[in-house]
């Protein structure tokens, strides 16, 4: 069973074990409660504003983050009204917690905060790295952390005494980078918890330092995101990046289920919904439940064949084998011609292109995309060549104008005057209530824009010394920062845009290069061929380039569509993009 629930971006869902509701929230700003899973819809929808992609309960009440992702708030379930702003972060809220007494929120500026019963807030501080997750104890005042810095901590909320650091994890400097969100699970006794390490779970003793256990299975091919204990504690459930679900017996330490989830997306959030059933949120907008059979492994084994029957399978199968020798199979292609073992040789290049891209690290070389079959640069005999369609930013106006758009949207405008004396660019918002116009020299000569309601992007092709240069301005913390980059010599930036949080620029030599809105660097990958223009739009990162030499009046252009999960990019789409004769593409968005 999986429904879409939110439009896109990470979901996160809970259970009510009292109301025997079902909540979700996603980066639609959007909170839907559900009363049983066989409903076709939600029964009531909130409209909270921002991405509220974290949620928590606690009582009658449920807890995300505000508009601004900085500062936990709180509303009642029955309603959904807004009740209270309950503490604020300095960066954006990563991760909230609760159990039946307490909640806990960890945000990006690396702190750690606390909300007693009476809402008291208790500070904690000590990581070095935005913090990943947060697990409360069930029955005592003990608190987990994961950050980027590479650890995972045990505190006394009361105290904020640090009991225990492990050093379990990669150290990243962004959330983003992290291959895992690494979402750890107390045991409903609060006596040892389980943390997600790479493709194994690691179960701890709370009281001594000592690892009791870890779980694998060979299964499992990618990183684990989260776990979760069942309320009698008996068993471990745990979620891949890619969309694998797992449950362990505690006690035998054997799997008991494994099966993908039907969007084969990342596992974003894990609830039990009874002791068969889990329900799980991705990173797609959906969530969906899985059913299993909780008895042990050995009561679901079917029954042996009786000996006759196991004797004539067997007997069955050595004349098989015997009358299968007699045609020995030949290594070679024989007579399949010209084309076909040109075809033949192609398939296996283009799956030994794709094995070594998917091995490669993400952090070392860039990945060659291989989802697009290249069109060889040699145009057909007796075809006309076209000119190739150049680079162009969506909503500007052309370069050669003194006064231009270099963007347009629904957040402002980047304008810019270049005269004989000066050149300057303005920067424009809609909402003067949100920001202030700014003004800037453009001594770079930058030529083209992207616009967000975090970040304004600009770049030029030649800053002046013979180098392309992107500078990014954000001004969606306390106060206004800029970061930028020089390309080498070889390269030049060709389109960009602004996501959610995250910054992407094109160059002529067809690499798609990321950045967080703060300036620290994704993995970069490559596109069959030369960027046109390219879109944004939270997380979802769309490119058009083209695959093929212009002929007879013809451009032959494709489109990608990329989900952008952690530190690596998820393709999600990749079609031509048809035109007719003589046309070119001149807006994407």
């Amino acid at each position: 069973m999986l429904k879409k629930v939110h439009s896109s971006g990470a979901t996160c869902i809970q259970f009510d074990t009292k109301l025997r509701q079902i909540l979700t929230s996603g980066s639609d700003g959007k909170v839907t409660v559900w009363d049983s899973l066989d409903d076709e819809e939600q029964t009531k929808t909130y409209k909270i504003g921002g991405q509220p992609t974290c949620l928590a309960l606690r009582g009658d009440m449920f807890y995300t983050m505000n508009e601004t992702g900085k500062a936990l708030v709180s509303y009642s379930i029955e309603e959904g009204q807004y009740q209270e702003l309950l503490t604020r972060f300095t960066a954006k809220i990563t991760c909230i917690t609760s159990n039946n007494t307490h909640v806990a929120a960890g945000a990006s500026d690396f702190k750690i905060r606390v909300l007693s019963p009476s809402n008291d807030v208790c500070l904690i501080s000590g990581h070095e790295a935005p913090v990943l997750s947060l697990s409360l104890a069930p029955k005592s005042g003990h608190l987990l952390s994961a950050s980027c810095d590479g650890t995972v901590r045990l505190w006394i909320c009361k105290t904020k005494c640090c009991l225990r650091t492990l050093n379990l994890l990669p150290k990243v400097s962004d959330i983003s980078l992290s291959s895992s969100s690494c979402g750890m699970s107390w045991h409903s006794e609060g006596v040892e918890f389980a943390v997600p390490v790479d493709r194994l779970i690691h179960v701890y003793s709370r009281d001594h330092e000592e690892l009791l256990y870890s779980l694998r299975d060979e299964v499992i091919s990618a990183p684990i995101n989260l776990c979760r204990y069942s309320e009698d504690g008996r068993v471990i459930a745990a979620a891949t990046v890619d969309g694998l679900v797992l449950v362990w017996s505690c006690s035998t330490k054997a799997i008991l289920f494994s099966q993908q989830t039907d969007s084969k997306a990342a596992v974003t959030s894990l609830v039990w919904y009874s002791k068969d059933t889990i329900l799980y949120a991705d990173n797609q907008g959906c969530f969906g439940s899985l059913s299993f059979n909780s008895e042990p492994a050995e009561t679901k084994m079917e029954k042996k064949p009786d000996s006759k029957e196991y004797k004539d399978l067997v007997e069955e199968h050595e004349d098989e084998v015997k009358h299968s020798r007699k045609k020995p199979k030949s290594n070679t292609i024989e007579d399949e011609g010209d084309d076909d073992l040109a075809s033949v040789m192609s398939d296996m290049a283009g799956s030994m292109a794709t094995s070594v891209a998917d091995q490669a690290p993400a952090d070392t070389k860039p990945v060659v995309r291989t989802d697009v079959t290249q069109v060889p640069d040699t145009p057909l005999a007796g075809s006309l060549v076209t000119d190739e369609q150049e680079p162009f930013q969506p909503s500007s106006t052309p370069t050669n104008h003194k006064s231009r758009y270099m963007v347009w949207n629904d957040v402002g405008i980047i304008r810019s005057f270049n005269g004989e004396d000066e050149s300057t660019i303005d920067i424009e918002f809609h909402d003067t209530s949100r920001h202030h116009t700014i003004h800037l020299n453009n001594t770079e000569g930058y030529a083209m824009g992207s616009l967000s309601t975090d970040c304004a992007l600009l770049a030029t092709k030649d800053n002046g010394k013979g180098r392309s240069s992107l500078l990014c301005i954000y001004f969606g913390g306390e106060d206004k920062q800029q970061w930028s980059v020089t390309l080498d010599k070889h390269d030049t930036i060709e389109c960009l845009c602004v996501g959610g949080d995250f910054v992407a620029i094109a160059t002529s030599n067809h690499m798609i290069r990321g950045y967080t809105t703060g300036g620290f660097q994704l993995a970069p990958f490559l596109i069959p061929g030369a960027p046109v223009a390219m879109s944004a739009y939270k997380n979802v990162l769309m490119v058009v380039y083209h695959t093929a030499p212009a002929l007879n009046g013809y451009q032959h252009l494709s489109v990608s569509i990329l989900t952008m999960v952690g530190h690596r990019e998820v393709l999600t789409h990749c079609s031509k993009l048809p035109l007719s004769a003589d046309s070119t593409l001149e807006w994407l968005g």
